[in-house]
């Protein structure tokens, strides 16, 4: 199993950040995590990964579950009380379509709540031990991890970029 190092760069200013995103990806390293004190939404996203909500997937489980579960729920309780009305057989598909809709929209409603509630991290959680207090005062901060023979590379590429300090 390889080990891994961490390469922490320190800015003073949006663009050595941007500047230094430039100059990993150029390098071929897109794995890293920006930290900015205030937002920068035009220029910082250019620069983070594109990576797709799962919301929208947990979601649809969500609907396929809750009518699933309408079906077998409304299926069972016509022939537990097998209930014969007008010759119609007791599990007919028709009288189940209302409930089976109620039950979709609930269930997918639930999961995708649940799941951006989850994905958003509303909950505490503590910051990332690379996490350093001033980046969220007035450094702006890059962490890249990174293979050990890397290291003095990435490090290298930050300090040319602009960084204050590379740790």
């Amino acid at each position: 199993m390889s080990e891994t190092c961490q390469v922490r760069g320190r800015f003073e200013s949006a663009e050595a950040v941007h500047h230094a995103v430039a100059r990993l990806k150029a390098a071929g390293i897109g794995e890293y995590e920006m930290y900015t004190p205030m937002l920068h939404h035009e220029e910082m996203e250019q620069h983070m990964p594109r990576k797709g909500s799962p919301v929208r997937a947990i979601a649809a489980v969500g609907g396929v579950a809750g009518l699933a579960l309408a079906y077998l729920m409304t299926r069972q309780s016509s022939l537990l009380y097998g209930l014969i009305t007008g010759g119609k057989p007791p599990v007919a598909l028709v009288p189940f379509v209302v409930v089976m809709f109620e039950m979709t929209i609930l269930f997918a409603a639930l999961a995708a709540v649940a799941s951006l509630v989850f994905f958003a991290r509303l909950n505490p959680f503590a910051p990332p031990p690379e996490y350093d207090l001033r980046f969220s005062d007035d450094r702006f901060g890059l962490f890249v991890p990174c293979e050990p023979e890397r290291r003095e590379e990435i490090a290298g590429l930050l300090r040319e970029a602009g960084a204050v300090a590379v740790e």
